[in-house]
């Protein structure tokens, strides 16, 4: 199985996925709590949310699942970004190009696995809301389009982190500008002020630190 071929669409799905700041991040309820409703609904021990970088899979959330990443050769996720709907493989130990993957073979011998993708409003696969039996076993039609609708909360809250990161952004680059140059003003570098005019600038710096601060705890949360 060869991974999505490098090119324009590959190297933008990836700028979307990096865009998200999530890939690294500790975990965080929202996700594990659509992880755990998955395998609730889905009647299975695993449940993950994976992304998928250039070389492996990356787990914001994972229920019933000891790795917090594994390699995206030889991975169903990587199978699912490619399509628009749940990708399921009913038996696993069928499969001739994955039944000797370590986690088939040997413990937890892993036998079924339904990954609905994470589709974003731009149209990029980030990865998958999964979920994984250690029997083969079929989902109803119910329980897929369950699946489907956790992925789409799932991206909702990718792109909510997408959203903040851009804001951050954006609010925070005039703001230092503005910070040093009052700073560069009051330090009298720009030319002496008078003693009025310096206190109205100390005045302007004090509250533009404090605003940057305010923005950074807001956006951070």
């Amino acid at each position: 199985m060869e991974l999505l071929a490098e090119g324009p669409h590959e190297a933008a799905r990836l700028d979307a996925l990096r865009r998200c700041h999530v890939v690294g991040t500790e975990p965080e309820e929202a996700f594990d709590a659509l992880a755990e409703l998955a395998a609730i609904v889905c009647d299975t021990p695993i449940a993950l949310v994976s992304l998928v970088d250039e070389t492996r899979l990356w787990f914001k959330s994972r229920i019933g699942f000891e790795h917090d990443s594994v390699p995206r050769e030889l991975s169903y996720c990587d199978r699912a970004i490619r399509g628009d709907d749940v990708f399921v493989v009913h038996d696993i130990s069928k499969d001739p190009e994955v039944a000797h993957h370590p986690l088939v073979a040997g413990p937890p011998h892993l036998r079924f696995y339904a990954g609905a993708p994470l589709r974003t409003s731009s149209g990029f696969n980030l990865g998958t809301l999964c979920v994984v039996d250690r029997i083969p076993r079929r989902l109803s039609e119910r329980q897929l389009q369950a699946l489907r609708t956790l992925a789409r909360h799932v991206v909702d809250e990718l792109e909510s982190r997408a959203d903040a990161a851009l804001l951050r952004h954006e609010l925070r680059t005039p703001l230092t500008s503005i910070r040093g140059a009052l700073g560069l003003l009051a330090s009298g570098a720009m030319g002496e002020l008078g003693p009025e005019a310096r206190n109205l600038v100390t005045i302007a710096e004090r509250n533009a630190v404090r605003l940057v601060g305010v923005i950074n705890g807001m956006l951070d949360k």
